[in-house]
């Protein structure tokens, strides 16, 4: 699991709180960063009679994480400080935007701490719930009811969020393999989206070109590259910062707005509807061992509240974490359980008569994949986690929003 270097905390408070430790920000980068981790993430072949020089990843700093029998992604180390630099004083790039890993991260890595609360959240490693919720998602896995690889859930012109993304290998699958119109990474630590799910990105999108190219080919000319980022890069956002801060939400619901069109709402099958009127909300949310500490369940309910469209069971959110995180107290039955205290507040007609419109959206959440012991997979291709620990059961749950009125709840139920 996510272990932390502080003690459990305690039991959440259900009020908002408007304080936070991590401010909003919002990355964006250039083409400098991107040539940049490009060239830290890559070695150059060399030309011969019959091939043309291309780059090749470099797998002293990637690892191959087979998703189906069609697919594979690749997790990445942490962009190395020394190689940014070489790469940045190669390239002569003087309008680099990427930060560099906090000396207090550096720290806790050191001491192979892999959480400290308020400090750094584990965005670095791959945890076991992101190989969890790639198994649900793709269809695979000891649990799955078949292993086709097709995809489950369907991203295909979605805007989707990942909330604490870490290496972002999830969102990254709805991009490039899923047809999302547009994913917005976000994480706490502003470090681990320039420093590791940008590269990841790059790295899993340039690997997608190798497997469809033919090696004459891809000799990773600068314009072609350059001009396949540009268009990458306008289809993604990135947010770092804490959930309670308190314009988060603006900072979500704005991107939601400016991002690529999605599948109308309302119902029906999304395949065959054309693109609605850009809104508010987020077709799908995604997170993975994110419900550790319940402290934060105040600000995930807010935050899939109101960037969930109600009433719409097109629009859901999928978690997936353990039923129980030993030394922090949380877990997805304890999450559950404040989504259903929530809405139970909401749903008394005395509430709802007393508040506003938007006061009166709350979610309903089920669970939709269990898994028991622990599948080979995870063991494998996690970072984190507990890896000897078959006795703790890991769940995904899907979350939808509604509106409560006097009369009732409206309908929300879909498939998955």
């Amino acid at each position: 699991m996510k272990a932390s270097v502080d003690s459990a905390p305690n039991k959440a408070d259900q009020t908002l709180s408007t304080s936070a430790t991590a401010p909003v920000g919002l990355y964006t980068p250039t083409l400098s960063d991107a040539k940049i981790a490009f060239t830290a993430y890559t070695t150059t072949t060399a030309a011969t009679a019959t091939t043309s020089a291309r780059s090749e990843l470099n797998r002293s700093l990637v690892d191959p994480l087979v998703v189906s029998n069609s697919v594979t992604l690749w997790k990445c180390a942490p962009l190395p400080t020394a190689a940014a630099a070489t790469a940045a004083s190669t390239t002569g790039s003087k309008s680099s935007s990427l930060p560099a890993i906090e000396s207090s991260i550096k720290a806790l890595e050191a001491e192979q701490c892999d959480v400290s609360k308020d400090v750094y959240e584990g965005g670095f490693k791959v945890w076991e719930g992101c190989i969890d919720m790639l198994q649900f998602i793709t269809n695979t896995g000891a649990s799955a009811a078949s292993a086709t690889g097709s995809s489950l859930v369907d991203f295909r012109n979605r805007r989707v969020l990942c909330l604490g993304c870490g290496q972002g290998l999830v969102g990254i699958y709805a991009l490039l393999y899923g047809g999302a119109s547009a994913v917005c990474f976000q994480d706490y630590n502003a470090s681990v989206l320039s420093c590791v799910t940008l590269p990841t990105l790059l790295i899993n999108d340039y690997a997608m070109l190798l497997a469809t190219t033919s090696a004459s080919a891809t000799a990773a000319a600068s314009t072609a590259l350059e001009n396949r980022w540009k268009s990458l890069l306008s289809r993604v956002s990135f947010v770092s910062g804490d959930w309670g801060a308190a314009d988060m939400l603006t900072r979500l619901q704005t991107i939601a707005v400016a991002a690529p069109s999605p599948a109308a709402s309302g119902g029906g099958d999304s395949k065959t509807q054309s693109p609605a009127a850009a809104d508010s909300y987020f077709d799908l949310i995604l997170s993975e061992d994110t419900v550790y500490y319940t402290d934060n369940y105040p600000k995930l309910i807010h935050l899939h509240r109101m960037l969930l469209r109600p009433s719409d069971p097109q629009s859901r959110a999928y978690v997936s974490g353990k039923c129980y995180y030993f030394g922090n107290g949380g877990g997805t039955t304890e999450f559950a359980a404040a989504i259903e205290k929530d809405d139970n507040k909401r749903r008394s007609s005395s509430a709802v008569a007393a508040v506003a419109a938007t006061d009166a959206i709350a979610l309903q959440s089920r669970s939709v994949r269990t898994f028991g012991e622990q599948p080979a997979a995870t063991a494998a291709n996690a970072d984190g986690g507990e890896s000897g620990n078959s006795g703790n059961v890991r769940e995904i749950l899907c979350l939808t929003a509604s509106t409560k009125t006097s009369a009732g709840v409206t309908n929300t139920t879909a498939a998955y």
